[in-house]
């Protein structure tokens, strides 16, 4: 799946769903990719998100909000209880992706952040393999 701003690839194998960000893109674009993959048939519930956000700048307040209000909402389509690896280039960037970690506490997500794609793959990869991730 494609948008001018965002792609996203299923590797079932891992159970891995990589999420890039190649752009800025409004909330409601960012929205209709993340529910492309929840209906997309190589998606299963409990796969883990590596999400690369190191060509775009830092998210906007409103928007963070907005973002982690619809994976509230989604949680019983298939978000709840996935692990996301969110890995951002800049200190602003950085910030802005722990202020979702706070935001989203409450919900059965577990969200890290990352300057090193390596680094974010491997604690998913560590995530995904206990038995309750």
């Amino acid at each position: 799946m494609a948008n001018p701003g965002i792609t996203y690839s299923i590797d079932e194998s891992e159970g891995i769903v990589r999420v890039v960000h190649h752009a800025e893109q409004e909330f409601r674009e960012w929205a209709a990719v993340m529910d492309a993959i929840l209906v997309d048939p190589r998606y299963r519930p409990g796969m883990g998100f590596l999400v690369d956000r190191r060509a775009v700048g830092p998210l906007e307040t409103p928007q963070l909000h907005r973002i982690v209000s619809f994976m509230g909402s989604r949680l019983d389509d298939g978000f709840a209880d996935t692990s996301w690896a969110i890995v951002v280039g800049g200190t602003a960037d950085f910030g802005m992706a722990r202020m979702s970690q706070a935001l989203a506490a409450d919900h059965p997500t577990v969200i890290e952040v990352f300057h090193d794609e390596e680094a974010a793959l491997a604690w998913l990869r560590r995530r995904l393999a206990e038995p309750s991730a």
